[in-house]
Order: C-alpha cells, then sequence, then structure tokens
C-alpha cells in the first residue's frame, strides 16, 4: 500500500504520454508499442495543422499578389520620373530609404549609406515588396485624407498626387502588366490597400474570419470543433473596395473579393471522419493505461511480470479473430459507416435551401425536424408533418399490393404453366419471361411514353371507339372542376383523354394503374422460381393423392400452394423491403405525380417516401436535405426492423444461435 502513490503516478504518466508507464515499469518493448501509436496521433494532428503560424485575412482571398518585381519597379519608374521633373513629392522614396537603413538627400535626389557612397534605386541593397507598397499607399491615402472629403468626393482625387499617379501608371504599364496579373489579382491587390487604410473594417473581417481552430488546427481538434459548431462563419463577398476600382487596368473589372468561411457539410464530413478514427486511438489509448496500471500492481505485490514476447503471443492468440478483421473493420467504418453517420445527422441540423453554404451555415436543432413530423405541424410554409403520413400510407400499400400482385401473379402463372393440357409450354414460358430479361428502367419509360396523355395506348382507344362510350357513361368530358365527389370521382378517367399518370381529381386510378403496371415488371421473376419449386416436388405425392380419391384441386389446396409457399414465403419480406423502395417504378412512369408543389410539400399523389426523398434533394427549388434524412432514417428503422426479423427466423440463424 505504501507504494500505490508510484502505481498511480505510472498510470497518470502513461495516460499524458503513451507508452511511459511502460518504459517506467521496465516494459520496454510495450512501452515503445503503445508510444508509436501516439507519435503517429501527435505527428496527424501536429502535421495537419499550422500551430503557431499567423493566420492571414488575405490567404483566404482569391488572387495573387503583386510580384517583388512590380513593388520594386515602381520605386524605379517613379525615381527616374522624379529626376525628369514629371513628380516632386519625395515621401515614398524617404520610406523606402528608412526601409533600407538608407538616407535619402532631396536636393540631390540620391539614395546613400551609412559611408555616403550612393546607391541606385536598382540595387540589392534596397529592398522594397508589395507589403511595403501597400503600407505606403494606405499611409498616404490617411495623410491625404487630412486634405481631401473622400466621403463626399470618393477616391478619385488621390489620383491628383504623384505617388497614386505613380502607382497607376506601374499597373497599367509593362510593370505590372495586363499579362501578369488576371482580374482576381487587381481586385485583391486594390483590397490588401483598403484594409491597411481603414484599420476598423480589416478588423471587422478580421474578427469573422480568424478562427483560430478552423485555421491553426489540425486533423483531429478541427475534426471535433467541426462537429461541434458545425462552422461559425459564413462566405462573405468583399466589395468596398469598388471605389478603388480606377486604378484596374482598361480590360479588367472591380469584382467581389470572396472570403472564404466554413463549409458546414465539409465540417461534418470531416469531422466524422476524423472523430471515428480517433475513437481507434482512443481504444489503443485505454487498452495502454489499463496495462500500463496492471503491471504496476503485479509489481508492486512483487508477483511475477509475462515476458513482453510472450505478452504479445496470448494477445494474438487471444484476439487473433479480432486482429484479422482490424484491417475490414477499418475499411467498412469509412466505406459503410461514415457515409450512413453523415445522413444520420444531417436529419438533426436545418440543413436546407435557407441554409446552404458556404453563404449560409447549418446548424444542430435537435430532434425539430422529427417534431415537425410527428406533430403534424409545418416548416419553412411546407406541411410536413401532413404530407409525411399520407405519402408513408401510399408507401405501404403501394408496398404491400405490388409485393402481394406479383408473387400470387407468377404463382398463378406457374401453376396454368404446369399443366400438361397446356400447349407450347416452353414457348409460353420463353414469351413470358421477356419482360424481366428487358431492363427494367427501358421498360418503365417506355411505358411513360404509351400512356401519355397524348400517347400511343390513348390514340389507340380512341381510334376502336372505346372513347366514345367513355364520354357516353361520364367518364370523360368533364373539367377537373367537374369530377365531383365519392364515386363519380372515383369513375373520372381524365377530361378530353384517359390521363392515366396525369389523373389529379382521381390519384387512386393513377395508383392502381401503376400497381397493375408493376405486375408485368415482377411476376416473371416469381413464375420461373415457382415454376422450379414445382418441378422439383415429388411425383409420388401425387400419385398417393390420387389413390386416396383427390381431385386437381384438392391435390393444389393440400401439396402444390403448401410445399410452394414453404420455399418461397420468406421471399416475401425482401420483395416488400424492395417494393417499399420502388424508385424506378415511381419515378421513371409518373415522376411521382399527378400533383406535387408547395402546398404538398412537393410530394406528389404516387410518390413514396424514396422518391420525395430524391425531390427534396436533387430540385434546385426544393433542396430540403435535413427533412429527406429524416424520412431516410425512418425508411431505415422500418426496412431494417423487418429485415432483421425475418433474419432471425432462418434457419441458419436458428441453427448459430
Amino acid at each position: 500500500m505504501t507504494f500505490k502513490p508510484l502505481i498511480l503516478l505510472k498510470t497518470l504518466a502513461s495516460s499524458l504520454v503513451w507508452g511511459t508507464g511502460q518504459f517506467l515499469n521496465k516494459q520496454w518493448l510495450k512501452g515503445l508499442f503503445f508510444f508509436s501509436f501516439f507519435a503517429i496521433l501527435i505527428g496527424i494532428e501536429w502535421g495537419t495543422g499550422s500551430y503557431g503560424e499567423p493566420i492571414s485575412l488575405y490567404d483566404q482571398m482569391a488572387g495573387n499578389p503583386i510580384t517583388v518585381e512590380t513593388s520594386k519597379g515602381y520605386v524605379n519608374d517613379y525615381y527616374y520620373n522624379l529626376l525628369d521633373g514629371k513628380y516632386e513629392e519625395t515621401r515614398l522614396l524617404e520610406y523606402v530609404a528608412e526601409l533600407n537603413g538608407l538616407t535619402y538627400n532631396a536636393e540631390l535626389n540620391v539614395f546613400a549609406d551609412d559611408s555616403g557612397n550612393p546607391v541606385q534605386p536598382e540595387s540589392n541593397q534596397i529592398q522594397f515588396n508589395e507589403n511595403d507598397l501597400y503600407t505606403f499607399l494606405a499611409a498616404e491615402m490617411t495623410r491625404i485624407d487630412a486634405l481631401e472629403d473622400f466621403s463626399t468626393n470618393g477616391f478619385e482625387p488621390l489620383l491628383e498626387y504623384d505617388s497614386f499617379e505613380a502607382f497607376q501608371a506601374t499597373l497599367i504599364g509593362g510593370l505590372g502588366g495586363r499579362d501578369n496579373y488576371t482580374t482576381d489579382d487587381y481586385n485583391k491587390m486594390l483590397v490588401q490597400i483598403l484594409f491597411r487604410y481603414d484599420t476598423d473594417l480589416f478588423d471587422r473581417y478580421a474578427d469573422l474570419f480568424t478562427n483560430r481552430f478552423h485555421e491553426n488546427g489540425g486533423f483531429f481538434v478541427k475534426g471535433v470543433w467541426g462537429v461541434i459548431t458545425l462552422g461559425v462563419t459564413p462566405s462573405r463577398t468583399v466589395t468596398e473596395h469598388y471605389d478603388l476600382s480606377f486604378f484596374i487596368p482598361d480590360g479588367f473589372s472591380r469584382r467581389g473579393v470572396e472570403l472564404q468561411g466554413n463549409f458546414s457539410q465539409q465540417l461534418l464530413l470531416r469531422g466524422i471522419i476524423s472523430n471515428l478514427l480517433l475513437i481507434y486511438f482512443v481504444g489503443i489509448y485505454i487498452w495502454n493505461v489499463r496495462d500500463a496500471y496492471k503491471t504496476s500492481v503485479l509489481i508492486q505485490a512483487n508477483q511475477s511480470v509475462r515476458s513482453e514476447k510472450k505478452y504479445f503471443q496470448d494477445v494474438y492468440e487471444n484476439a487473433f479473430e479480432y486482429i484479422v478483421l482490424m484491417p475490414a473493420l477499418f475499411v467498412i467504418t469509412f466505406v459503410s459507416v461514415m457515409p450512413i453517420l453523415f445522413g444520420m445527422l444531417v436529419a438533426f441540423t436545418n440543413f436546407d435551401a435557407q441554409h446552404i453554404p458556404p453563404n449560409n451555415l447549418f446548424t444542430w436543432v435537435g430532434f425539430e425536424n422529427f417534431r415537425v413530423i410527428f406533430s403534424l405541424s409545418e416548416q419553412g410554409g411546407l406541411p410536413f408533418g401532413s404530407q409525411f403520413f399520407r405519402v408513408f400510407s401510399w408507401t405501404l400499400i403501394w408496398a404491400f399490393a405490388s409485393t402481394f400482385t406479383v408473387f400470387f401473379g407468377g404463382f398463378v402463372q406457374a401453376v396454368v404453366l404446369s399443366n400438361k393440357r397446356i400447349v407450347f409450354r416452353k414457348a409460353w414460358r420463353s414469351l413470358l419471361i421477356l419482360p424481366w430479361a428487358i431492363p427494367a428502367l427501358i421498360s418503365q419509360m417506355i411505358f411513360n411514353v404509351m400512356f401519355r396523355d397524348r400517347g400511343w395506348v390513348n390514340s389507340v382507344l380512341e381510334r376502336v371507339g372505346v372513347y366514345d362510350r367513355l364520354f357516353e357513361w361520364g367518364m370523360l368530358g368533364r373539367s377537373y372542376q367537374e369530377a365531383g365527389t365519392g364515386l363519380q370521382r372515383l369513375l373520372y378517367f381524365g377530361e378530353d383523354n384517359i390521363q392515366w399518370i396525369t389523373n389529379e381529381a382521381n390519384p387512386w386510378f393513377v395508383r392502381i394503374f401503376i400497381i397493375t403496371l408493376n405486375i408485368w415488371l415482377g411476376f416473371p421473376f416469381f413464375m420461373a422460381l415457382m415454376t422450379g419449386v414445382m418441378t422439383s416436388i415429388d411425383r409420388s405425392l401425387y400419385e398417393a393423392a390420387e389413390i386416396d380419391g383427390a381431385n386437381g384441386f384438392q391435390q393444389f389446396r393440400f401439396i402444390t400452394m403448401p410445399l410452394v409457399l414453404f420455399a418461397t414465403s420468406p421471399l416475401l419480406i425482401m420483395t416488400f423491403a424492395q417494393n417499399f423502395n420502388n424508385f424506378g417504378v415511381i419515378y421513371f412512369i409518373t415522376q411521382g405525380g399527378p400533383g406535387g408543389d408547395f402546398t404538398t410539400a412537393f410530394a406528389g399523389q404516387t410518390d413514396i417516401l424514396i422518391s420525395w426523398i430524391y425531390k427534396l434533394t436533387t430540385d434546385a427549388n426544393v433542396r430540403w436535405y435535413s427533412m429527406a434524412s429524416v424520412f431516410s432514417l425512418l425508411i431505415f428503422l422500418i426496412i431494417g426492423t423487418l429485415s432483421a426479423w425475418n433474419f432471425t427466423r432462418t434457419r441458419a440463424f436458428k441453427e448459430e444461435t
């Protein structure tokens, strides 16, 4: 007990610098093992960060600064133009001399060093970079501001002064060079001058765009900060430099300079990646601390400690399956888990058209989106709550109806084709399997063309006289407003032609129509499956039934149907899950219509949840990502629950447990 503080000290040391406790326990190999992970963690963080480096607001602007050659050329041109009598002011040259530890004789117009030796402006003894130029021009603006009222006259009077006239001449001339700089470069140049002149304006932007965590933080620090905050500063466009645009040469124009802010979705995505990786390091950290503590306790009790070689051998043998699976688990974490987490977390934000980075940021809102749905309220003027339950109920109806129609449609067809009295059975089976052989997308788009209001099907029906009967019975010929109610509305097919996929007055007509079309698309699979099952049924069962006096219907009822359903019923859950998310049939035939505008939260009458999600995320006028994520999460819970329930009922699962 007297050495307990020493145990705690070793444990604490390993918690601060991994492996230190092992080194203190004279476990050199283990110490090196754990320290290597600590070094990797710190190396990643330090290598991806910029700790200790100053944050420059100008680095976040598009465009390059002017070159040293241009700024130095500005001094040279000014000097020789002063000698030629074009300029009279000597403040620029005095400023240059002060920067370089020289003196400038205004009477003789020469630079001189401490020994009095003349120095030519082209000399390497005279250095003048772009920051020196910007600082000088800003100081000149401040000095001249005392003489001219810029707020009244604008910045145009600057050109009356030699330093600014020379600056404009440099930009327009060969040194500034239209071949050397772009429009972004010129605009960034003016912003830097303006910010040095108006320090209050610079401070306001600097306070917004110089976040230490975002700018200096490394992979893990920035990741944790990003997940917590989702960003604090949206992008901004600087336009205050427009009054200085007279400096820009002809052929270029003033343009807003964008200051890049935070991108919420990028911060969230990178944050998830860094935090998932950090979880692996946390696991190693806990292992390291626990081992340091346990080893210290054994040493204190004067018990023998396993050799390090034996320790790692035991770890390998006892955790072999985990070690082998670790690479696969690592890949799954970032290929499967990471995108799923991103989609789930968006459901707890306000990521929509009003909060699109980089000009706007989205934030955490907790369970607000779920409250909107289950309280039947609105969000942003859209009735998500009421429309969700309408779409969800239709999704369930669609999933059940499309599943059982294709299942029993295929079953009936397989039974018919198995009858020996059917001639050319192979030919019929080959013909009926064609819908399965043709890509579903092609079939769906062909149906969309065929059943349009002025499509081929309506043209044929009109020519053969079907339309005449429909007009007589009142199913056609009425406007949308005259569709009526109840049975009269259910029998309303359209105004001038049958609206197979656009009948907004009678959406159940469209719904029943696409369920019927789905039979054609889905029954061949079950027909082929059940045909195979029926051919594998032992014929002796039928022979025994005939001896017992069973007729054909009884044989079908008590032999064929039970055996076929027993073999194929597990597929019902899988088919239901597939139809629950059967995006293709809905979108490529009806596009989710009829209807679907702001009043219905852009959900059409045949939209199921997955097609509604597609509209909410791809329509440039909607872009309601947070609600789409909520719906995706609910779909996952429903389908995941059904799939798990179905899996637990399988023979393989029961035998394993």
